[in-house]
């Protein structure tokens, strides 16, 4: 809900959340979009950019466990392999 059920006034911190929120995602998309464009412009094995951003989610669950203590479980690290192996398929092929 955007508003506050106490009040019953607009909370306007929810609606820029959710703008910044809408912003950021667009930002990475375009981010993605325009790196797979450079690599084909500089003639790049888009696969390799394919890894780079694979390799994503592996830095942030690392990251997450150093900074904020999270524990990492048996399915996580299966999951880190799964998408490792999948990575390495995508590059070699």
């Amino acid at each position: 809900m955007i508003h506050n059920p106490i009040t019953g006034n607009l909370d306007f911190n929810l609606i820029f959340v959710f703008f910044g929120g809408a912003l950021f995602s667009t930002s990475i998309f375009f981010t993605i979009n325009t790196t797979f464009y450079l690599c084909e412009r500089a003639n790049l094995n888009i696969g390799i950019a394919q890894v780079i951003w694979g390799l994503t989610p592996f830095f942030s669950s690392i990251l997450d466990f150093c900074v904020f203590k999270t524990e990492l479980k048996d399915k996580h690290l299966a999951g880190i392999l799964c998408m490792l192996g999948a990575i390495a398929w995508i590059a070699l092929s």
